[in-house]
């Protein structure tokens, strides 16, 4: 099976204007560039979009396409996105979730290694009055198969 390391990261985002520019620079600062950035604006009445367009002026090279809906539902959104996807991989970042600069590096060499089609990781919960701070992450893997039926009990 040959592997191709191209990801399509898809954010999902309405009135997301609080959180949206940490999420932007988390992909941004990336260490693997194999990658595009699908943003759906799902009808935000903030300032999500020009935010984001703004980004992208500051950062022409940060990979980002924005989409913009009328409020058609995360769920939809992110079918959207996944039939946008140019890349072998998805990958999933919510518009208030930050990334470890080595996460998708580190991901894709996993993939590589053992051959998976389906990668699964943990992450941590923090609020805004926190300071976070970001440790390196553990290249830990933990190989099994997961049923249906699992899945839909606990991811």
């Amino acid at each position: 099976m040959i592997v191709s390391n191209f990801v399509s990261i898809i954010t999902t985002a309405r009135n997301a204007e609080v959180y949206i520019m940490e999420t932007l620079m988390s992909v941004y600062k990336q260490t693997f560039s194999e990658y595009e950035h699908i943003i759906i604006d799902d009808g935000s009445t903030d300032q999500t979009p020009f935010l984001v367009e703004n980004f992208k002026l500051h950062h022409p090279d940060s990979k980002i396409k924005l989409i913009k809906t009328e409020g058609i539902g995360r769920g939809k959104a992110l079918n959207l996105g996944v039939s946008k996807a140019t890349g072998n991989w998805i990958a999933v970042i919510d518009a208030d979730d930050l990334w470890h600069p080595d996460k998708l590096q580190i991901q894709m060499e996993a993939c590589s290694a053992h051959d998976w089609d389906v990668l699964g990781t943990a992450g941590t919960l923090f609020t805004d009055s926190e300071v976070l701070q970001m440790g390196q992450p553990t290249r830990q893997s933990k190989i099994g198969k997961v049923s249906q039926s699992t899945l839909l009990k606990s991811n």
